[in-house]
């Protein structure tokens, strides 16, 4: 008996708050020349009353998912045997394949952490009435680990460990009149 086998997922978060997933069904590799890739519906949406701003992976241990260092490559196209650098092979793990992961999406609203493949859903924190997320990033940080940075219209900084959602901290980060000007910021993985 083997173990059923997990195809690549499209996340789309909407402005009006959908969540929808997208199964990409790639074709066993002898046959990704002759037989197209399909996609279809994953699952059934889900709906987060406000716009989504943040989709992040993590691993069954809590841990960010990065993305696969490479693409698959094409041999018809090899030129004089060199690969395309945007060509190379991608490198996996069969273990990540069989893991229950975590799907962590915030909303101007809420954050909802999805249980994955099952997509059940898993913890939820909302935001109080009078305020939204303008921000929100996935970060490790030394002594806290990995959690959930989300920045607050009312000019907040407010940390949540990962995946159980627990508040860690809120600390005043701004100026709420300056709020126009966070929006633009930009913001990395590499907590800048």
């Amino acid at each position: 008996l083997t173990a059923p086998r997990r195809n690549p997922t499209l996340w789309i978060g909407s402005y009006s708050g959908a969540l929808l997933s997208q199964t990409i069904n790639i074709p066993p590799g002898e046959h990704r020349t002759k037989i197209p890739c399909q996609i279809g519906a994953g699952g059934s949406p889900a709906f987060l009353k406000s716009p989504i701003i943040n989709i992040s992976a993590l691993d069954n241990e809590g841990n960010p998912v990065s993305p696969p260092a490479a693409v698959w490559h094409d041999d018809t196209r090899k030129k004089k045997g060199k690969v395309k650098r945007k060509e190379r092979d991608v490198l996996m793990n069969e273990s990540d394949l069989q893991s229950n992961d975590y799907l962590v999406v915030a909303a101007e609203k809420s954050i909802l952490i999805l249980k994955l493949p099952s997509q059940n859903s898993y913890a939820r924190q909302k935001v109080f009435d009078n305020t939204y997320y303008l921000k929100s990033q996935v970060l490790t940080l030394e002594g806290w680990g990995i959690c959930m940075a989300c920045v607050s219209i009312m000019g907040y900084l407010s940390f949540y460990t990962l995946p159980q959602l627990k508040p860690l901290v809120n600390l005043p980060w701004f100026d709420p009149k300056d709020s126009r000007s966070q929006r633009t910021k930009p913001s990395t993985s590499n907590s800048h």
